[in-house]
């Protein structure tokens, strides 16, 4: 009779040879699928087949937004509505599918006849973008890697917000995967996840022109953190606008992060070497007459990109009109920004800076760093402190911290809301616009900081 541990061996290489052969029969079936889809976009695949899929031309600047006189953004009933169902793939599609449908509608002239139209769909948010991301070898799809270009891109951005969406979340399909291995992806829903409608790409003298004919007087530029892609910038960027309700002028300035945790290095390097393509497209949105106010809202290393470029920029020179500069958990060494912050606060009408000591992907970037503290934390005796910067600490905001995905500042409602106050009154101090929000020590005039309330 075997013995009950040899009968256990037994069982254990039985188990592990069938979820080998499900392991191999999954990736295989996979594969072989993606192969096919593949073929059959590449060779359907034309960006100057227009017809019918690409959108007519209405009155106006078409595709701006019907509430502001056709300005980019968001209206107070719902964001633009920049794109036909032709252009959208299946309600339940494949991640192919999306891109099929997101590649069939690249326009490279704003001022064709046939272009963005309004919809009876009203879940869109049209965003302008700038990039120094490499673009994909089928560059007229509108898809960028995480690989630094010499060059800048500009371009507009069409994402679509589900109707399940809850405030703060960016919906996306359950995905299983280890390292660069996908187990199980959930299927797309476009009514469940977020969708990406089109991207183009313009060039810079169209993109200003749509900036110029926007009809809008202030822009909101936001520029993301470590560990995005850029489909996870247009995603997060579309996010903030909706739940903001922003109505003006939307921008997304994506630098060269490659999406990835075992990434981190590289990431702060792409974010340092952003520098130049950032104020380029400062310059290029203060170069429109139109443009009064520039704000500004910075996430974890983007806020490196931001201040880095402010700090060397000769404002003297070529002023860039920056109103609001809200910088939202920075991980940006504390030394360095106490060095530089100043001199940016002068090229601003105001700063604020978001900072949690619950956030564990600054404790992740101490670590990485050398244990150099990160200008996003908060230690036992509070934010850091510098003259004419509000400093707020967002710790008690939420059940949950700002986590490793960085979300508190864009998934708490308090903050969207201070962030939606400031930009539209400029209301200080920050304890004047929302009752939440409390002087340290309580009760003092002037405060010293601030915290949100338990």
């Amino acid at each position: 009779m075997d013995s009950p541990s040899y009968n256990n061996h037994i069982a254990g290489h039985l188990v592990c040879g069938v979820a080998g052969i499900f392991a191999y029969n999954l990736i295989h079936s996979r594969t072989r699928k993606r192969g096919e889809i593949n073929a059959r976009f590449d060779e359907s695949f034309d960006p100057f087949d227009r017809e019918p899929r690409e959108m007519e031309r209405t009155k106006g600047n078409g595709w701006m937004n019907p509430r502001q006189d056709d300005s980019v953004g968001r209206s107070q009933d719902a964001p633009v509505g920049g794109y036909q169902d032709s252009l959208l793939p299946p309600a339940k599609s494949t991640r192919r599918q999306r891109s099929e449908a997101a590649a069939k509608h690249h326009v490279s002239d704003p001022s064709n006849e046939r272009t963005w139209s309004k919809s009876d769909d009203k879940r869109c948010v049209t965003l302008l973008y700038t990039t120094n991301r490499r673009p994909m070898n089928h560059s007229s799809r509108g898809v960028f890697t995480g690989e630094r270009a010499k060059n800048i891109s500009f371009g507009r951005a069409v994402v679509r917000v589900p109707e399940a969406h809850r405030l703060g979340k960016v919906e996306q399909p359950f995905k299983l995967s280890v390292l660069t291995l996908t187990f199980y992806e959930q299927q797309h829903d476009i009514n469940k996840h977020f969708t990406i409608a089109g991207v183009e790409i313009f060039s810079k003298n169209d993109w200003c022109h749509l900036v110029a004919t926007s009809g809008a007087d202030e822009a909101l530029v936001f520029v993301h953190g470590f560990n995005n892609s850029f489909d996870d910038a247009l995603y997060r960027c579309a996010q903030i606008v909706w739940d903001l309700q922003f109505s003006a002028l939307s921008v997304l300035f994506s630098w060269p992060s490659r999406g990835r945790m075992a990434d981190y290095l590289y990431d702060r390097e792409s974010a340092i070497g952003a520098r130049d393509s950032f104020i380029e497209c400062l310059s290029a949105l203060k170069a429109q007459p139109n443009i009064k106010k520039i704000h500004i809202l910075a996430h974890s290393m983007g806020n490196q990109v931001v201040l880095e470029s402010l700090a060397h920029h000769r404002h003297d020179i070529q002023p860039l009109g920056i109103a609001e500069l809200m910088m939202a958990a920075p991980d940006v060494d504390s030394d360095v920004y106490c060095n530089i912050a100043a001199k940016v606060r002068s090229a601003t009408t105001g700063m604020t800076l978001y900072a949690s000591s619950a956030d564990k992907a600054l404790a992740l970037s101490k670590k990485i760093a050398g244990a150099m503290a990160r200008a996003g934390d908060v230690p036992i005796g509070g934010p850091i402190i510098l003259p004419g910067i509000d400093s707020i600490d967002v710790t008690a905001l939420g059940d949950e911290p700002l986590g490793l995905n960085h979300g508190t500042f864009a998934q708490s409602r308090s903050v969207l809301n201070d962030v939606n106050v400031l930009i539209r009154t400029s209301g200080r101090p920050p304890n004047k616009r929302l009752a939440d929000i409390r002087s340290v020590p309580e009760g003092s005039d002037p405060a010293d900081y601030w915290r949100y309330s338990d």
